[in-house]
């Protein structure tokens, strides 16, 4: 005869073994001696039931089989929490009446505290709507609790993260004063986040949702008071303590980037972010797959742009809006002496320079960007391919076609496989061709829009359309057919359909265009072969 500790034991290998049903019978066995076991035996052996059952058969079958069970089997408060993290699990509450006797069964202070964190769980749960949580619920649950159990550090770290999920922006700054603040390992991490997360979130998303009528140094949250100075010795504190910890190192750093902002980027402050985000932004630990991690680490990549370049940068599009030259003008030339070593602050300060022509040497942004790529080995062709894509387009503002081509030849020979590239260059092809008439253009638009197709993963509808009109103007009525067909099978079928529909709204008896006569002339690359657009 084997004892309950054993059954228990050999139920779980069985589980594990994947041989469920011989599990359930062990169990069958474990339960018909619960009534002849002591009170504490009897409480483990049905918590355990409970448990591997509800992994086994699921939660409807685990909650059938609870509602069976005699009333005397939860008289625990152990077996109180297993019940109870069913029944939050379940939105038809059918195990009301079991987990309300039971709970009378839970009076130590602690278990009645996690009680009230289990049932804050079951209001965040089952009054959420719409993929959300219910958290002012959860939030309404845990101000009652907090009044009977006001030193309780577990539930007002808990009220402070859901007051930071709260939608309500005068919580942000109730969830800072809420939760404890303490240094000693007993306090740091009650709760789902410590409090120091809990403070280095909240003062930053005050300072982002602060009011812009406000004036730096003040507090940027209109309930806040100027405490951005006291979260950043005290994350401070926790870092130096706990050197590997990701989280408080990236709640540091942002916290650190808002009084950067607020003084107005200062030397020393600058400093320090340099050292934070290089440091951060070269462990292993931002490289993960994970959602949070990559955030994490997009976050901390724009930090470090904006404490080079990209401050300045910003201040140009701000004064652009206004029209101020002359402001822009003075930030554009900071922006070249600070420089960056991200590749899209250069190529962004490219587009600023033309568009209001600030630069009087055109080759300094160039050799900037390259001296900026210098490092790169196996991305350089990529990015110099993308900017003189850049210098292309803006050739095209300007209505240089020609240069653009040039452009754009470049970074086709140094990005041969990017079809965007290509398809730009086979456009621009075309357009000098109608402007000048010239046959060359053609085959070379011919050339780039095939290499696009061939290097397209999906099927451009555009491509075989500007093929097409190619593949006419040089006098081939085959390849002009071919690349329609292609053009149109090109298209999602749903597309397609709307697309007849409207024909036939438009035009009570359409003709295809692949009946259409052919026109065969160098200018007409832009229109239908019968010279309709």
């Amino acid at each position: 005869q084997l004892d309950s500790e054993v059954l228990q034991i050999y139920a779980l290998c069985l589980w594990q073994l994947g041989k469920n049903d011989m599990a359930l019978s062990t169990m069958r066995s474990l339960a018909s001696s619960i009534l002849s076991l002591e009170e504490t035996l009897a409480a483990a052996s049905i918590s355990f039931i409970c448990r591997l059952l509800y992994h086994i058969s699921g939660q409807e079958s685990t909650i059938t089989s609870i509602l069976k069970m005699p009333k005397e089997f939860f008289r625990s408060s152990k077996i109180s929490f297993v019940v109870t993290a069913i029944h939050v699990l379940d939105p038809k509450d059918q195990l009301e009446p079991v987990v309300s006797r039971s709970r009378s069964f839970v009076t130590c202070r602690e278990d009645i505290i996690r009680m009230h964190i289990l049932i804050t769980f079951g209001k965040l749960l089952k009054h959420g709507s719409n993929n959300s949580l219910g958290i002012q619920k959860g939030v309404d649950h845990l101000r009652k609790a907090l009044h009977m159990y006001p030193n309780s550090s577990l539930l007002r770290n808990l009220l402070s993260y859901l007051l930071l999920s709260s939608k309500e922006w005068r919580d942000l700054y109730l969830a800072t004063r809420c939760s404890f603040l303490d240094l000693s390992d007993k306090q740091k991490y009650k709760g789902i986040k410590s409090a120091f997360e809990i403070l280095g979130a909240g003062t930053v998303a005050c300072y982002a949702i602060g009011s812009p009528k406000e004036k730096f140094p003040l507090p940027t949250c209109r309930h806040q008071h100027p405490s951005g100075s006291r979260a950043i010795q005290l994350l401070q504190k926790f870092l130096h303590q706990e050197p590997w910890n990701f989280n408080a190192r990236y709640l540091l750093t942002l916290n650190c980037l808002q009084k950067a902002r607020q003084e107005r980027f200062a030397p020393q402050i600058c400093r320090v972010l340099e050292r934070l985000t290089a440091v951060a932004l070269h462990n292993q630990f931002y490289s993960s797959t994970d959602v949070s991690c990559q955030y994490q680490s997009f976050q901390l990549l724009l930090c470090a742009a904006e404490l080079s370049l990209f401050a300045h940068l910003l201040l140009c599009r701000a004064y652009a809006t206004e029209d101020d030259i002359i402001s822009i003008s003075k930030e554009y030339r900071q922006c070249l002496e600070l420089g960056t070593d991200f590749h899209i602050g250069w190529i962004s300060l490219k587009f600023i320079e033309s568009r209001y022509q600030l630069g009087d040497d055109s080759t300094i942004l160039p050799l900037c960007f390259e001296d900026c790529c210098k490092d790169i080995k196996l991305s350089w062709n990529m990015w110099m391919a993308l900017f003189n894509m850049v210098q292309g387009l803006i050739a095209i503002w300007f209505g240089d076609f020609v240069a653009a081509e040039e452009s754009l030849t470049q970074a086709s020979s140094l990005a041969d496989g990017e079809s965007c590239i290509l398809l730009c260059h086979g456009a621009i092809c075309m357009e000098l061709a109608r402007q000048k008439c010239e046959s060359q253009y053609i085959s070379r638009a011919v050339r780039s829009l095939m290499k696009a197709k061939n290097a397209s993963v999906d099927p451009l509808p555009i491509i075989s359309l500007l093929l097409a009109q190619a593949e006419a103007s040089l006098g081939s009525k085959a390849k002009w057919e071919i690349n329609l067909q292609n053009e149109w099978f090109s298209w999602p079928p749903e597309m397609t359909v709307l697309d007849i529909e409207n024909r036939q709204a438009d035009f009570p008896a359409p003709v295809p265009w692949t009946m259409y006569p052919v026109s065969y002339s160098y200018c007409n690359v832009f229109t239908c072969p019968n010279g309709t657009n």
